[in-house]
């Protein structure tokens, strides 16, 4: 349930690295970045090969990165550390009464904006399910929630409860009409 994605920090961040990044995001999957062999590099091209990596990896910005020294065991005891972290994360269950009291802030902080001049109007949040921690909103239009109201949520979700190394999923789901 864990990627670890070991990088070699001389060589930079390939295209199969973002690949793999990719296919560890889109499957659900806690995602570690490892920066490998950064003793060969002076300080400045340490920072700039970091920098390069998050640049690329711009996509998952909730992986942490670690560097390492492989070959003399130097950092992997943080490197297994933070797995168990991403593992914690990628379990973690939040409590429907504490979501909506959360989502009841965000919703007065900054409600969402109409769209086709109607209103959306989002219910309820509730966790469905961890590995990866996947949320439903139910909403009276789910189709008309903007992508960036979206991320939004997905930016508060991860503020206030964290969800460090892992993936969030949130779906919205129309509310089922009754019929008489």
């Amino acid at each position: 349930h864990v990627v670890v994605l070991m990088i070699d920090a001389e060589a930079g961040v390939g295209e199969q690295d973002a690949k793999i990044a990719g296919l560890a995001h889109d499957r659900g999957r806690a995602l570690i970045i490892v920066l490998n062999k950064t003793d060969l590099l002076n300080r400045e091209a340490q920072k700039a090969a970091m920098d390069r990596t998050r640049e690329i990896l711009a996509f998952v910005p909730w992986a942490p990165m670690v560097t390492v020294r492989a070959l003399h065991g130097k950092g992997v005891s943080a490197l297994l550390g933070r797995v168990e972290d991403a593992v914690a994360e990628h379990r973690k269950r939040i409590g429907t009464a504490e979501l909506n009291r959360f989502f009841e802030e965000v919703l007065e902080k900054h409600p969402p904006p109409t769209m086709h001049h109607r209103a959306i109007r989002l219910y309820y949040i509730t966790q469905a399910s961890v590995g990866p921690p996947t949320f439903i909103i139910m909403t009276n239009d789910p189709n008309g929630v903007h992508f960036s109201y979206q991320r939004y949520v997905v930016n508060q979700i991860r503020k206030r409860f964290g969800f460090q190394g892992t993936p969030i999923r949130v779906r919205y789901r129309g509310k089922k009409k009754k019929k008489y």
